[in-house]
């Protein structure tokens, strides 16, 4: 009887043993569930701020390219309206009809000119008329 007991007591410890190891086992895989889990939820979240950080860089892109276009049309309605002020000026004080002549006769020598009056010679016709 001993024997049997004894045996039966092993028996009893093994499979308690045996049902010990699976429940570790089975808290390993809870944990590495758990670890692969919070990985991966990780590794999304910084491919996500990843990505937003080249939307938001591409975004700024086109933001300084509108602004470049924007600044060119600036620049040129700013060329267009002092040209236009020079003109006037110039036609209030009678000067324009030699420059025009000296400039028309540049366009006829070099067919790419354009008709550009020079801010330099306006002073310096209002320090002369002075």
């Amino acid at each position: 009887m001993l024997k049997n007991e004894s045996e039966k007591n092993k028996i009893e410890e093994t499979v308690q043993l045996s049902q010990n190891q699976k429940e570790m086992i089975e808290e390993i895989n809870k944990i590495f569930r758990v670890f692969s889990q919070d990985i991966e939820k990780k590794t999304n979240e910084k491919t996500q701020r990843i990505e937003d950080k080249i939307n938001y860089e591409k975004k700024q892109i086109k933001k300084l390219e509108g602004y470049e276009e924007i600044g060119k049309n600036i620049q040129e309605s700013y060329k267009l309206k002092v040209n236009t002020y020079v003109i006037k000026k110039y036609k209030e004080q009678k000067v324009v009809k030699p420059l025009l002549q000296k400039n028309l006769a540049k366009r006829d020598v070099y067919p790419n000119f354009s008709l550009k009056i020079n801010l330099q010679e306006l002073f310096e016709v209002k320090n002369t008329k002075k």
